[in-house]
């Protein structure tokens, strides 16, 4: 066999080797990709529960400590940007 020939026997090889890095690194990045969903939905529910749990309490101090208090509570949550829906 000449040296041409060796080297395209080698392409043949490389191009499988090739293909098959492309395919573990996809499926590596799927599953980073995934976790990293997972991790977001966990995090958007305790932040959900969070805000639930600001709410009630604004509601339960507003009885307790009035209304300007309240008003005061809301405008800090706002400033710093904790959003009550």
């Amino acid at each position: 066999m000449s040296k041409e020939d060796y080297r395209g026997l080698a392409k043949v090889l490389s191009k499988d080797a090739v293909r098959l890095v492309a395919n573990i690194f996809e499926k590596h990045d799927a599953a980073i990709l995934e976790e990293m969903h997972d991790q977001l939905k966990k995090r958007d529910l305790e932040v959900k529960q969070l805000k639930l749990t600001v709410g009630k309490l604004t509601m339960w101090l507003g009885r307790e400590l009035g209304e300007v208090a309240v008003k005061e509570l809301m405008q800090e949550l706002d400033t710093n940007h904790i959003f009550i829906s």
